[in-house]
């Protein structure tokens, strides 16, 4: 095997990262003063250029190994990547900041807590060759979404294909590889719903124009195909550019709600079962209004038949939702749940226990970047990014306090000792189990709050990605 080759294996296989060792959050940068260079090299007009920064991740982005595997690309997702562009000042400051954490607009909430968000381009390492899955931009693509700033989206970002192609042959070169394979827009509209109505043109736009004009790419059975030896002076020049993770050295706390009512113990403890139906959702509620008066932001994973009613009570942030299994039960739990909402990002399973659905390939296909359970389970103590999947481990949760095993000072004293320990504790709370805690949440939201970072479990997440971008 050439060096070009034994590099791109080793730089595009199963990359892994844990929490204590995050240190910096690496990016490549193309500022406004370079907007010149990138008219020479094929962003004329003023739409096709805004200084923007690039990050490469060892991640999957929404639906790639669905569409790797469907395109027999590959069906690993440790072959998977995704590049991530967002706009910088001064071009940045033109918009509202909360435009690109907008819920509706950001559909996909592919930020990753990142201010600029614009677009992303999906791909996959196949052999000596980097496969180009998909090219995304919400901000631009969901424009109309907010008609105040349409036409402002469109005159600013309109260029985010160009740009997205340029950091893809970037990322093709970084790992190593010889070619890129991008579809070309009649294989994407082929497999596009038609009831969507697409416009042909916009996918032209997307899909084809760039490669073929600014890079010259060879169009060949449904693709657009590029050397990527020729045409790496034809890319956009990166400065890059190494960001310090937080320096804040508090251990950071994530609490995990489990919201199932009374779910979980239909089978096992009837009679508990029918009270914690009765009382779930106001057990919810105090959980909410304590939070709220605290500032705290959780995570609530909750069981999908529940998911309604929910989510009519928890909103939006600060707090982030994920799913809870659809009803409690060991198997086919995963498509049911996307069937209720393909967003969110995460997934904890019912008791922590693990079954062949909890493949890492199974989470990534439905589109999961987290997945959390016991320290027993996943055999980690510390959250960890592996195979495009972060890992995170429940280190203690309530249920000792519902089986009596521990009364709730020594429950406490246990959680506050692993906080004092570790760099990292999430714990678990049920809302069925609320009794047995609720009355002493705010005293201990407070003792978390003086000597630790609650986050939520998505944000710990990110910050993974980010830490192991090249």
């Amino acid at each position: 095997m050439s060096l070009a080759g034994t590099l791109a294996r080793a730089l595009s296989g199963s990359r892994e990262l844990a929490w204590s060792e995050r240190a910096v959050r690496r990016s490549y940068v193309v500022a406004d003063d370079q907007r010149g260079s990138a008219h020479a090299l094929g962003c004329r007009k003023r739409r096709a250029f805004f200084p923007h920064r690039v990050r490469f991740l060892p991640r999957a982005s929404p639906d790639a190994l669905y569409k790797a595997r469907r395109w027999r690309v590959v069906r690993r997702p440790s072959r998977l990547w995704t590049v991530l562009v967002y706009v910088e000042p001064p071009t940045r400051d033109e918009l509202p900041s909360d435009l690109y954490f907008d819920d509706d607009l950001a559909w996909h909430r592919q930020h990753l807590g990142q201010p600029g968000h614009v677009a992303l381009g999906s791909a996959a390492v196949q052999g000596s060759e980097l496969v180009v899955l998909e090219y995304l931009s919400d901000v631009a693509q969901r424009a109309s979404r907010v008609p105040e700033y349409r036409t402002r989206i469109r005159s600013l970002l309109g260029g985010w294909p160009n740009l997205t192609v340029h950091a893809l042959v970037h990322l093709g070169i970084r790992l190593g590889l010889d070619r890129l394979r991008s579809p070309t827009s009649d294989r994407v509209l082929s497999a596009t719903d038609p009831t969507r109505e697409p416009g042909p043109d916009l996918f032209r736009r997307v899909y084809d124009r760039t490669l073929e004009r600014d890079f010259g790419a060879t169009r060949r059975g449904g693709w657009w195909h590029l050397d990527l030896h020729e045409v790496r002076s034809r890319a956009l020049p990166l400065l890059a550019d190494t960001e310090p993770i937080d320096a804040d050295d508090r251990p950071t706390v994530c609490i995990v709600h489990d919201i199932e009512r009374g779910v979980g113990h239909v089978r096992t403890e009837p009679a508990f079962a029918r009270e914690a139906e009765i009382r779930g959702w106001s057990a919810l509620e105090r959980m909410l209004e304590i939070e709220a008066a605290a500032g705290v932001p959780s995570t609530y994973s909750v069981v999908g038949s529940l998911w309604d009613e929910a989510m009519a009570r928890i909103g939006g942030p600060p707090h982030e939702v994920a799913f809870h299994s659809y009803d409690h039960g060991r198997r086919g739990q995963l498509l049911p749940c996307r069937r209720i909402d393909v967003r969110p990002r995460g997934y904890r399973p019912p008791q922590s226990r693990l079954t062949w659905e909890h493949r890492t390939s199974n989470l990534v296909l439905r589109n999961f970047d987290w997945f959390a359970s016991s320290e027993a389970s996943l055999g980690v103590d510390e959250p960890e990014l592996r195979n495009r999947l972060v890992r995170v481990p429940i280190a203690l949760d309530d249920y000792p306090l519902h089986t009596r095993a521990m009364e709730y000072d020594a429950w406490e004293r246990r959680l506050m000792e692993l906080v004092e320990q570790r760099e990292f504790v999430a714990v678990g709370l049920h809302d069925c189990y609320g009794d047995d805690w609720l009355d002493r949440y705010p005293a201990l939201l407070a003792r978390l709050t003086a000597g630790a970072r609650l986050r939520r479990v998505g944000d710990v997440a990110d910050e993974l990605f980010l830490a192991a971008a090249s």
